[in-house]
């Protein structure tokens, strides 16, 4: 005889979203974030929530696909260690028959011609390996079965209109939603909308639900990625910092950006100009330029993240007054840069990039000027008619005619 096609699902309420032997075995692993944040979970729960009690945090009355499109897809990657592990986890009880409980009809079936139907004992002991071995079972009726078997041992799949039918009339079918208008004194107590049907609402609430959702994996995943960006400039010297900066702003990779580097003073030598920076590096004076220009541009006007700038600027307002050659041993040692000319690097960085310090270096020593406005970062190049300004280099000697 053919089961009920009114049916408990997995996926679907009132079921665990997984089965107590899997719940149990993964106890130890973390949720993914974005799979916390679908059901309503803290961001530290692990596998072992996903049991029916999850859907008291959850919206709906069905698992959103992308979250049973992960737990399959883990099924699958792990089952080779689930050879040993029961799904159930528990002795069948003696008051329901197999045949009794509301599986879907391609699970039902699958047990049928395996004829695992008339041996409760052998189901309450089947292992993920087990199942995954009859005959057009796949992951999702491994799943239905425990969790199936698992609701209705609880009460939840047992009488004879399975749950599953009650829930699917009530939650798929919007027809009598609409039915229920705001205006209408009759249920005008009962919801909380102020105009429109409660279909209407429902509809856009569902269509916002998946909005939020994509938005906040996103930021999830941006957030990640920001941590370990962040992480990874901490631990770089000055120099490479700076190389890290230049070449983001720029739209150059860190191998590129030596030209506009020694260009604009960041290696604690003076600023190149533009005909000797293009000679030592065989950059074009017109690139050198656009370099320099989309630089400024996109440098923002206020401080940027150089915690280690900070940090040696700190270290030599501290030291000052002392000798350059002492400021620069302490600065390496601290291991914030490696270049000899230390003190003229942060310097000449903390002016570009806008750092209040009355730090003066006057010959061969650093000291500090009272009452001295903080450094003020050098113009932008100007551009005239859309074409790359021309930066005057410094006045030559010129042999002047008799």
């Amino acid at each position: 005889m053919a089961p009920d096609p009114a049916v408990v699902m997995w996926g679907h309420r009132p079921t665990p979203l997984l089965p107590g032997g899997l719940r149990s075995a993964w106890a130890r692993e973390t949720l993914p974030d974005w799979v916390a944040s679908e059901l309503g979970l803290p961001a530290d729960a692990t596998f072992a929530a996903l049991d029916a009690n999850a859907w008291r945090t959850m919206a709906g009355d069905e698992v959103p696909k992308h979250v049973r499109a992960f737990l399959v897809k883990r099924l699958e990657e792990r089952l080779g260690a689930l050879n040993r592990a029961p799904l159930i986890g528990r002795e069948w009880p003696a008051h329901v028959k197999p045949r009794d409980v509301p599986w879907c009809t391609r699970t039902w079936n699958c047990l049928a011609q395996a004829g695992l139907l008339d041996h409760p004992d052998r189901l309450a002991h089947a292992t993920a390996w087990e199942l995954r071995r009859v005959k057009n079972m796949g992951p999702v009726s491994i799943l239905d079965f425990a969790c199936a078997a698992e609701a209705t041992f609880s009460g939840a799949g047992a009488g004879a209109r399975p749950i599953g039918r009650v829930r699917t009339e009530y939650s798929t079918d919007d027809d009598w939603r609409d039915w229920v208008d705001a205006a209408d004194p009759r249920f005008r107590r009962l919801v909380t909308i102020d105009a429109g049907t409660l279909g209407e609402h429902a509809r856009l609430l569902r269509r916002e639900r998946h909005q939020l959702a994509a938005v906040t994996r996103e930021f999830r995943a941006g957030e990640h990625r920001a941590w370990a960006r962040l992480t990874a400039i901490r631990a770089m010297s000055i120099e490479d910092a700076i190389v890290d900066l230049v070449a983001a702003a720029a739209g150059l990779q860190p191998d590129e950006a030596g030209a506009l580097i020694r260009r604009l003073g960041l290696t604690g030598e003076p600023p190149l100009t533009r005909r000797t920076a293009t000679a030592l590096t065989g950059v074009s004076v017109w690139r050198l330029n656009r370099q320099r220009e989309a630089f400024f541009a996109k440098l923002p006007d206020g401080p940027v993240f150089l915690p280690q700038l900070d940090a040696a600027i700190q270290l030599l307002e501290v030291l000052a007054p002392c000798p350059v050659d002492t400021a620069s041993d302490a600065l390496r040692a601290r291991g914030l840069t490696t270049t000899p000319a230390a003190v003229a690097l942060v310097l000449r960085a903390a002016r570009l990039f806008r750092r209040a310090t009355t730090l003066h270096v006057d010959e061969s020593t650093v000291s500090l000027r009272s009452g001295e406005p903080p450094l003020a970062r050098p113009e932008p190049p100007q551009t005239h008619r859309g074409r790359c300004a021309r930066t005057p280099d410094p006045p030559t000697a010129t042999r002047t005619r008799r």
